[in-house]
């Protein structure tokens, strides 16, 4: 018997005490459950309005990224928590595997297609671990990132080489095979061998990459005791974009744990960014 502890709260919208529907995204593999939490506005409203799109991290699911949701609500905001390919109930990529995000953004760009459709005024992407490295590839990516206002990031996968070297070292695991494991990622032969359909860009994984062509403003929260996407990468994006990220770092906090190491922090400044004028 095995489990996986995360940092999530409640089993569901109804369990937080929000009122939800339940959507579907249409996507080039199919329709991708999701859930849309009005504002209190909206529930007035068929129109969505303004909108935060919520995009869990790596083997996780919705609930991880619910948590944030009444501070969202509380600064006026309606919330679409969606899923992407491979989550359960969703299609299954073509290779049934994960891409890092680099065949993942697609489906984040459906539910801002959505969104617009349902008349979407603003629209704002939210990102959890790999959730957070697929709202950049979204934003470097997509032909609506025009339509994005800003990002909020928790505990971005900035860079997988790191993280990488991250997992390596959780498991004790020799140094030297992180660069290996990299290399067979996106090698065009290598990269079958395990079986994905595409090599994955791993040089378009990279916090060089993201601080160099980023252009919307950025929200980013980060433990610093997070053993999986390390706070010195996290760091190093928010030096170098000082004109587009608002950084703040929770003392003690592991990966996506900023909001169970101090909640009131997290939402007030999740809270306080959202009700700000962003020009």
């Amino acid at each position: 018997m095995s489990c996986r502890l995360t940092g999530s709260y409640w089993r569901d919208p109804a369990a937080a005490g929000l009122p939800h529907v339940d959507v579907a995204v249409p996507t080039e593999l199919g329709p991708m459950p999701a859930w849309f939490i009005p504002s209190a506005a909206c529930e007035e409203d068929e129109r969505w309005g303004d909108t935060v799109i919520l995009v869990h991290g790596w083997r996780s699911n919705r609930l991880e990224p619910l948590r944030a949701v009444p501070a969202i609500r509380a600064a006026g905001w309606s919330s679409l928590v969606v899923t992407y390919r491979n989550d359960v109930g969703a299609p299954d990529a073509p290779d049934g595997k994960y891409h890092l995000g680099a065949t993942e953004w697609r489906d984040v760009e459906a539910a801002i297609r959505l969104a617009i459709a349902r008349g979407a005024r603003r629209i704002v992407l939210a990102g959890w671990s790999m959730g957070g490295g697929t709202v950049l590839q979204t934003l470097l990516r997509s032909g609506l990132a025009e339509r994005v206002e800003r990002v909020f990031l928790d505990s971005p996968a900035l860079d997988w080489a790191a993280i990488l070297r991250s997992y390596v070292r959780l498991a004790n695991y020799p140094l030297p095979i992180a660069p290996m494991a990299e290399g067979i990622l996106k090698g065009a032969t290598t990269s079958k061998l395990v079986g994905l359909g595409e090599p994955i860009p791993m040089r378009e994984l990279a916090v060089q990459h993201f601080h160099r062509l980023i252009r919307h403003p950025v929200l980013l929260v980060q433990g610093d005791d997070d053993p999986t996407t390390p706070v010195s990468v996290a760091r190093r994006f928010a030096a170098k974009r000082r004109d587009l990220v608002e950084y703040h770092e929770f003392p003690g906090a592991g990966h996506i744990r900023a909001w169970n190491a101090d909640q009131p922090r997290y939402d007030a400044i999740l809270t306080d960014w959202l009700a700000r004028d962003p020009r």
